[in-house]
């Protein structure tokens, strides 16, 4: 490439910051953070329920911490334990109709907040962004 990588790491720390001060102000609205917004997002998407392991897997972080984030959810009934009826040792997570609405909410009110900060962007761009994210994610343990 002939892109100069300290160009690029200065981009991505900006940006990063940028993006991290705006998502950690709107998540704080609703008493979250983003692992935890990731973590009901996760679930959400989830039809049929997911085990903690693959939520874990899936955020790139260890289960003890998400059994520590899920109990905080839980209790405030966002998310919630069901039985797996594959096997009956490991519990899935789903989430509930109270936390179905704040994901609709968060959403909203993130997108807001994120606008100001797209500006200029079409939704294709949006997508080769994601796209990038992806690719270093998967090509890191290649």
């Amino acid at each position: 490439m002939n892109v100069p990588s300290y160009r690029s790491s200065i981009l991505l720390t900006r940006a990063y910051r940028v993006l991290r001060a705006h998502v950690y102000d709107c998540l704080e609205e609703f008493e979250l953070n983003p692992t935890e917004w990731s973590l009901i997002g996760t679930v959400y998407e989830s039809k049929d329920g997911v085990r903690l392991s693959q939520v874990a897997a899936s955020l790139g972080v260890k289960a003890p911490l998400i059994t520590l984030l899920v109990d905080n959810l839980v209790k405030r009934d966002i998310l919630k334990r069901i039985s797996n009826p594959v096997d009956a040792r490991a519990k899935l997570l789903v989430i509930t109709p109270s936390g179905k609405s704040l994901v609709k909410t968060v959403e909203r009110s993130l997108n807001k907040a994120l606008l100001p900060l797209l500006g200029g962007l079409s939704e294709q761009d949006m997508l080769a962004y994601q796209k990038v994210l992806e690719a270093i994610i998967k090509n890191e343990n290649a």
